[in-house]
């Protein structure tokens, strides 16, 4: 590079500067920018199945998610936890999508000093057991690894929006990025998880500047992934000549698992839901309650009775009847010593 303000100018990437200072080279550097998020979410989402499925044995009040669902009553606490888990997959997808640096950082440093906290005082506590402590583990190697990439998220930076070298930017899926079995098979799982799909679309939506609807950025989606699919397909069919039958493999995990997949939905919820459930106890007797009240009829029509049955002494059962008492105008043996006057003037006016 010349000096300035000296000979006949240089390359286009000469800088001059003042004071006759002069720069040896220039490197022009720049980096492409590494996309975790997927990795992210699939450990968070992981977490948030294992804390779904272990959470209560761990507490010290532990019970198992057959003895939640038997009691049909989901604790507050477990439900609490859920959500917030959940509120930071969505968090986190939300500055994702916007590209929100700080965001992102903030969000980070409220997961960590909230996760850590909550774990550790569960981890330390003397009424924890063993296998509980076990499970509290991978769970923190689960969410220290989602940290991890986060924070190498932060430090690399958020791809753009859209891009055509490959990586198909943000708002690209992560299976579709690449043609092959196992993009396919992901794709149709993310799919056929219920409402995620939709979710995805939804908040993509609501966060991108376009000037496409609702509706109409849903059918993009939904062409994008058919065009993706049917090209999986016609990689499939690579080498395969006219006429050929289809290999057994192919036979059996389309048609034996799918048959054998439908007949557990059809029969499995009859049987969880049936005395044959190995976690179907019979209900206790909590309580009975008893109705006895004082009436009269009225031109010996039971219907009347019934009608005029307006004063409960104590309450039980749907046989409201117990005894009809026949008496001569009298009150019974001893029940004047039972009642005051008062009460019963009350019972005859009732």
């Amino acid at each position: 590079m010349q000096q300035s303000g000296g000979d006949e100018a240089g390359p286009s990437n000469e800088i001059s500067v003042s004071q006759g200072l002069q720069l040896g080279a220039v490197e022009s550097h720049w980096r492409t920018e590494t996309d975790y998020y997927a990795a992210t979410v699939a450990l968070d989402f992981l977490s948030f199945a294992f804390v779904a499925l272990f959470y209560q044995s761990v507490m010290s009040s532990a019970q198992s998610l057959s003895d939640i669902t038997d009691e049909r009553v989901v604790p507050v606490d477990y439900l609490g936890v859920l959500i917030l888990l959940f509120l930071f997959m969505v968090l986190d997808r939300l500055f994702y999508t916007l590209g929100l640096h700080l965001g992102k950082a903030l969000l980070l440093w409220a997961q960590m000093a909230l996760f850590y906290y909550y774990t550790f005082s569960l981890f330390w506590s003397p009424f924890s057991s063993s296998s509980a402590r076990n499970q509290l583990r991978l769970l923190m190697l689960m969410k220290t690894a989602s940290f991890a990439l986060s924070a190498l998220q932060l430090r690399s930076g958020y791809p753009p929006r859209a891009s055509f070298r490959g990586a198909g930017g943000r708002h690209a899926f992560i299976f579709m990025r690449y043609v092959n079995t196992w993009g396919y098979l992901g794709l149709q799982v993310f799919c056929g998880l219920p409402f995620i799909y939709e979710l995805r679309a939804v908040l993509d939506w609501s966060c991108t500047p376009t000037t496409l609807k609702l509706f109409d950025w849903l059918k993009l989606e939904d062409i994008s992934t058919s065009l993706y699919f049917v090209t999986c397909d016609r990689y499939g069919r690579e080498g395969r000549q006219l006429g050929d039958r289809q290999p057994r493999y192919m036979k059996f995990c389309q048609g034996t698992l799918l048959f054998l997949g439908l007949l557990v939905l059809l029969w499995v919820p009859l049987i969880v839901f049936s005395s044959g459930n190995p976690t179907y106890r019979v209900p206790g007797v909590a309580g009975f309650y008893l109705n006895a009240s004082i009436g009269s009829m009225a031109n010996g029509d039971m219907g009347d009775f019934q009608a005029r049955m307006t004063f409960p002494l104590f309450v039980g059962g749907e046989r409201q009847l117990q005894r009809q008492w026949v008496g001569n105008g009298t009150l019974p043996a001893g029940m004047g010593d039972q009642y005051t006057d008062d009460q019963l003037e009350l019972l005859c006016v009732a």
